[in-house]
């Protein structure tokens, strides 16, 4: 039994279209079968899409990662805190303080106060790790309540963010 599925066949000069199965002349010049198409376009987006997601992917990606764990790798000294009191108004507040934080290429970090709380002493050696794919960092220092330790490099300072309702921040400079 044929298939009776549209078959868009032109005839130049008339402008006719048949069927499949129908009777064809021998005018129509060319004849293109929709599902045929409609298969072609599909393919055919399925391809560019992969060909983008392919190239979309390159290894510069990596290299962004690993530039800013390079920036990462030194020593630090905190500078500035900043505490809110709860209405979005705080800002940082410079401090005084010999409190250092060193990130090593290893993974590990070392610091000369606390680095599990905001204090600005510099006056009790921690160690810890940092992930820098997720920006996280941990010590066995603290206490096991205490998770969502962050950082960030902003510019040319290293912030490292603390757990607290509203933001509780420490501002490092390099050195």
């Amino acid at each position: 039994m044929p298939q009776l599925g549209l078959e868009m066949c032109v005839n130049g000069k008339s402008g006719n279209i048949s069927f499949i199965g129908a009777p064809r002349n021998h005018f129509i010049p060319s004849c293109i079968s929709i599902k045929n198409k409609t298969f072609f376009m599909k393919n055919l987006a399925l391809l560019l899409f992969v060909i983008i997601a392919l190239t979309a992917c390159n290894k510069d990606d990596d290299s962004n990662s690993s530039s800013s764990e390079t920036a990462l790798i030194g020593t630090w000294k905190l500078t500035a805190t900043l505490v809110d009191p709860g209405d979005g108004s705080g800002t940082y507040t410079n401090v005084s303080s010999n409190k250092t934080v060193t990130f090593h290429s290893n993974g590990t970090l070392t610091s000369n106060g606390e680095i599990c709380s905001m204090s600005i002493d510099a006056d009790s050696a921690t160690t810890g790790t940092y992930d820098a794919t997720t920006g996280t960092f941990s010590s066995a220092a603290c206490e096991m309540s205490i998770t969502g330790l962050t950082y960030e490099l902003d510019g040319s300072s290293l912030v490292l963010s603390y757990p607290c309702i509203e933001p509780c921040l420490a501002k490092f400079e390099k050195q």
